[in-house]
């Protein structure tokens, strides 16, 4: 993400409480729209179309379009995030499982990913992450017990249960991925993408499981617009706002790796020899950044490029440059 203006920056501050107001109303629309379309048909029609409108900002914002690697990390994060997550749910709320229950195990989402994030990004887990995760497992263990039912579906059951945790382990995983090879896609561009993923998610066991009921009613038509309109589109850009600003340095800048790396380069050849990089495809900014550190200082350089960097972002919108 460029530099932050002064609106993107007080969004991202307010991103949290609107991102649980407005991923709230997901469970509600579950329940709303399980008895007018089979789940995994519901968001198999839903995911297509906010893949469309987040095609058609990205093609009239202008926003750069990933390369193929990066449309496959897109699509894989989108598989986890939206479909592996929401169709475990809504088949869930649909057999049967209260959507409040539902919420509720899906609430130990944020400490499932802390603690993969330990273990694939090797982040650091504090001991009050395990101790959160153990006092919500209790927690969901003392509310969903009493009510636990034997059986398939129908209810509390061993197999909705194990659903809802499969949902809430796949956006868990898709989180840290999205985090650790997707971060840097643009919001648009890199979201039609992710809706690609989540279509393949759900389809194909749609196809397979359903008999792709959808009876057109007014509650059906009105789930489906909420569940674009405020969760596909408002929701997911807070979240993906959410996971791009953890990469923030310190002083509450956005880490630039390329540029980061590429000035290393530069600085180091600078100590070393100033010239050893002239064959590399880094060879000419090498020079350059001798050059200009032989005048300015290191940290002035540094400066310099944040500052140009900064200008650049100027004559961009609000909107392209929060994207």
């Amino acid at each position: 993400m460029t530099h932050a203006t002064p609106a993107t920056r007080a969004l991202i501050a307010a991103a949290p409480v609107l991102f649980v107001l407005m991923w709230a109303t997901g469970f509600v629309v579950a329940r709303l729209s399980a008895p007018h379309a089979g789940p995994l048909t519901f968001l198999t029609i839903r995911f297509p179309i906010a893949g469309v409108i987040f095609a058609a900002i990205a093609v009239a914002l202008h926003a750069p379009w990933p390369g193929r690697a990066q449309a496959f990390h897109a699509t894989v994060a989108g598989a986890f995030l939206h479909g592996g997550y929401l169709g475990p749910v809504y088949w869930a709320v649909a057999h049967g499982m209260p959507a409040g229950v539902s919420a509720l195990i899906v609430g130990l989402q944020p400490l499932m990913t802390a603690i993969l994030a330990s273990w694939i990004v090797k982040e650091k887990i504090a001991l009050r992450h395990w101790v959160g995760l153990l006092i919500g497992i209790l927690g969901v263990a003392l509310v969903v017990s009493p009510k636990l039912q034997a059986g398939f579906a129908g209810g509390i059951t061993p197999v909705t249960v194990a659903v809802n945790v499969l949902g809430a382990l796949s956006i868990s995983f898709g989180t840290v991925y999205q985090k650790r090879f997707a971060t840097a896609l643009n919001l648009a561009s890199g979201g039609a993408w992710q809706y690609v993923g989540a279509t393949l998610a759900v389809a194909i066991p749609a196809v397979l499981m359903e008999q792709m009921r959808f009876d057109g009613s007014f509650n059906a038509w009105f789930a489906l617009g909420w569940s674009v309109i405020v969760l596909s589109l408002g929701a997911i850009t807070l979240l993906m706002l959410l996971i791009r600003a953890g990469r923030r340095g310190p002083g509450g800048e956005p880490h630039l790796p390329r540029l980061r790396r590429l000035c290393a380069d530069g600085l180091c050849s600078v100590r070393g020899n100033p010239h050893a990089g002239a064959d590399s495809r880094h060879g000419r900014l090498r020079r350059r950044c001798h050059h200009r550190h032989a005048e300015m200082g290191a940290p002035a350089l540094m400066r310099a490029m944040v500052s140009r960097a900064r200008r650049r972002c100027s004559s961009v919108t609000w909107l392209r440059t929060m994207l």
